[in-house]
């Protein structure tokens, strides 16, 4: 579902520059991580406004021109609506057009995409992947039609979706193409009249798996190509597919080029939100893990997930973190808070908890101040190991950028700052008035008087060695 947000209801983010270089620091020890910002762009221009993930000039009520990184103009025509897809897309409508083929995409880096001829875009199969950033699908409308059993697509006032439409809802039909990010062209052959967002269209690694009209599945590559006819009973994350048995005799397990890795004599399933690609099967009352190729990692009453080879799991009340020899790391009855990279926070009280690591428990009783932000002994703590690394504040102002950066302003007259919530080692405070995100970007907006600076910083996160 894309909402058309209206350009009237902009507000401009302003700012000015300091250039200050980003402070360097050791490498965290194995099995911790770092934040590491590498600076991707930097302009000084009069009237731009940060809206919507994307930096736009403003004309008027109604119009804006879009403006990359460096403070280029995309293209000369004016929009009239933004919207951010995630994963570092855009959508803009062009603003002197009616018709509802009128939508451009764009990339975070302002490469013009796909001009402003389609109705809108979607990520395919939204459900199984949240992550896959390479395939893009695009929908076109042909006609419109008063048939609610043959459609692609309908619009209201201020939406397109796909669907079930309402009473006074617009409906069109038409195409849906797939359009390949990385070589910057449609996926030759695969065009389809009506779509399902969850399993029409799929991606497997560097592949595309369709379900066609009789649920069979067929897998082809980036150019069109068929790899792998499969039959209904399939199921697959990001790197794998699973292919049942018609009889239930076992599965199959192919990588995206279609080719067989394993097979099982057991029922499998793809782990809910694995972050290592890993399998599991019910046998006796317990759930086996399992990797891609069946070697067995672990057996436990319930598994909830895994996040680089910590599980989060339950017996008979308590939640149970395991590594991946199946070595309990912590339990509660209380509240389990995934932390991401192997970092759960497991409630031991009231606002209480311990924060827990591949290798054990890091800190104790830790409490919880705001949103994924924790504190012991008055300072907040850091992800690695627990430590503290700032005196936290209730006058100051917190909140969390690209999911572990934090943001921190005294409220006390002084300049904000960002840091590093693995390490707590603070990565700016240069003089900057103001932070968002774009595209999967932070930007940092600097003031001076009337002149505005901004600054876009990739954000990567590196593992110790």
């Amino acid at each position: 579902m894309k909402t058309r947000a209206k350009l009237l209801s902009m507000v401009l983010a302003a700012v000015m520059v300091i250039g200050s270089a980003i402070p360097a620091f050791a490498a965290p020890a194995e099995g911790g991580y770092q934040i590491e910002l590498d600076q991707a762009g930097s302009f000084s221009q009069e009237g731009i406004s940060i809206y919507r993930n994307s930096f736009l000039e403003i004309k008027g009520e109604t119009e804006a021109y879009v403006y990359s990184k460096d403070g280029k103009k995309v293209f000369p025509d004016a929009v009239k609506n933004a919207n951010y897809l995630e994963r570092g897309m855009f959508e803009f409508t062009k603003a002197d057009s009616s018709d509802v083929n009128a939508n451009a995409l764009v990339s975070a880096d302002g490469d013009f995409l796909i001009p402003f001829e389609y109705a809108f875009y979607t990520w395919p199969g939204e459900y199984h992947n949240k992550t896959q950033n390479r395939f893009i699908l695009a929908y076109y409308g042909t006609e419109e039609t008063d048939d609610d059993k043959d459609y692609l697509f309908y619009t209201t006032e201020d939406m397109i979706a796909i669907g079930e439409p309402g009473k006074n809802d617009t409906l069109y039909k038409g195409y849906a193409k797939i359009y390949d990010i990385q070589n910057q062209r449609f996926v030759s052959g695969l065009e389809f009249e009506h779509v399902d967002k969850y399993d029409t269209v799929n991606i497997v690694g560097n592949s595309i798996l369709i379900q066609n009209p009789d649920e069979t599945h067929t897998l082809y590559d980036a150019e069109g190509k068929k790899l792998l006819d499969l039959n209904s009973r399939v199921d697959f994350n990001e790197n794998v597919i699973i292919e049942r048995s018609e009889t239930n005799s076992g599965c199959r397990v192919y990588d995206d080029t279609g080719k067989e890795i394993s097979k099982s004599g057991e029922s499998l399933t793809p782990l809910s939100s694995s972050t290592s690609g890993y399998l599991s099967y019910y046998d006796s009352g317990k759930y086996v893990v399992i990797d891609v190729r069946g070697n067995k990692i672990l057996t436990a009453d319930t598994v909830y997930s895994e996040n680089h080879n910590t599980f989060k799991t339950k017996g008979d009340g308590p939640y149970i973190i395991l590594d991946e020899n199946g070595n309990e790391l912590g339990r509660t009855e209380g509240e389990c808070n995934d932390a991401g990279y192997g970092r759960y926070f497991l409630e031991t009280g009231v606002k209480t908890y311990t924060l827990v690591g591949p290798s054990g428990p890091l800190a104790e009783d830790v409490k919880a101040e705001t949103y994924n932000i924790y504190s012991k002994e008055g300072e907040l703590i850091c992800l690695n190991d627990g430590s503290g690394f700032l005196p936290y504040s209730s006058d100051a102002y917190y909140r969390i950028y690209s999911d572990y950066i934090l943001y921190v302003d005294p409220g006390n007259g002084d300049d904000p700052a960002i840091y590093d919530m693995f390490t707590g080692r603070k990565l700016l405070d240069d003089g900057f008035s103001d932070i968002d995100d774009l595209g999967g970007r932070i930007i940092l907006t600097y003031r001076d008087g009337p002149d505005y600076t901004y600054k876009t910083f990739d954000v990567n996160i590196t593992e110790g060695k």
